[in-house]
């Protein structure tokens, strides 16, 4: 994917009806793809396995390095692309 800080589904920013702007809103397609990858972590029944530091961890205390982990696949995934358009 080319442009990883540019929207991923693009939408004209109403508050301006100055559309020669080109402004454009949403979310990155890097955050797009941190929330889908982070979508799947916590539809998976073991995630407290997964991401837990401790026995005792709540999800509460689990969120943060999903998130962190989902952001790393993201990138991991835009930087794939870059590569293969580099090919």
């Amino acid at each position: 994917m080319k442009n990883p800080d540019r929207p991923a589904y693009p939408y004209p920013d109403m508050a301006q009806f100055d559309m020669s702007l080109g402004e454009m809103m949403g979310l990155t397609k890097r955050e797009w793809l941190a929330g889908q990858a982070m979508q799947g972590f916590l539809a998976n029944g073991n995630v407290m396995i997964m991401f837990s530091a401790h026995p005792n961890d709540k999800l509460v205390d689990v969120i943060p390095r999903i998130a962190e982990f989902a952001y790393a696949q993201a990138d991991a995934m835009l930087n794939k692309e870059i590569s293969n358009e580099k090919a």
